[in-house]
């Protein structure tokens, strides 16, 4: 799967993601971000503020 951030913060692939405060990090190839907040859980990302979308 990959990950895509409908911001200008989030940005990668992989199967999921996961962040706190105002990073962002991915396993798989690779998932890097900045921003408010970003929540993920298997193929799906959820950003507060700004959100992500991944399948």
């Amino acid at each position: 799967p990959w990950v895509y951030g409908a911001g200008p913060w989030v940005y990668g692939a992989g199967s999921w993601v996961y962040g706190s405060g105002t990073w962002v990090y991915g396993a798989g190839p690779w998932v890097y971000g900045s921003g408010p907040q970003v929540y993920g859980s298997g193929t799906w990302v959820y950003g507060a503020g700004t959100w992500v979308y991944g399948a």
